[in-house]
């Protein structure tokens, strides 16, 4: 599984940094990583585990949905053994904690990423 949610904090913007702890906060992740990768917007992105998933919190790339600056990018993981947290990894269930926790969340539909994509989803507002 890789599933991306689109992300902004409607309050005020914020650092990467700053957007990345909220959310781990949020998930009940402790364990975060800083890594450096060109494959990513400015070069970096954050990551912390939970027992089945990764989380990755980066800066979006996405010019036709440019109101969400932020993507959190859930990968599917092998089940570690080690005592990561647990978490529901479903994206709707992962928008719907942010949410409540103050960001605007957008979830696209089936086809997003593809050329020509329209933008359909579900929105979960603060």
């Amino acid at each position: 599984m890789h599933k991306v949610l689109l992300v902004r904090d409607p309050s005020h913007q914020q650092l990467l940094a700053e957007l990345a702890s909220r959310v781990f906060q949020l998930l009940g992740l402790n364990k975060v990583e800083e890594r450096e990768s060109s494959n990513y917007v400015d070069g970096h992105y954050f990551v912390a585990y939970a027992e089945s998933v990764a989380v990755k919190v980066c800066h979006s790339d996405d010019e036709q949905m440019a109101e969400y600056p932020f993507w959190v990018v859930l990968q599917s993981l092998t089940l570690r053994k080690d005592t990561m947290p647990r978490i529901d990894e479903a994206p709707e269930s992962v928008a719907k904690i942010l949410a409540a926790g103050g960001l605007n969340v957008f979830v696209p539909g089936p086809g997003w990423g593809k050329i020509d994509w329209v933008p359909v989803g579900t929105t979960h507002s603060a």
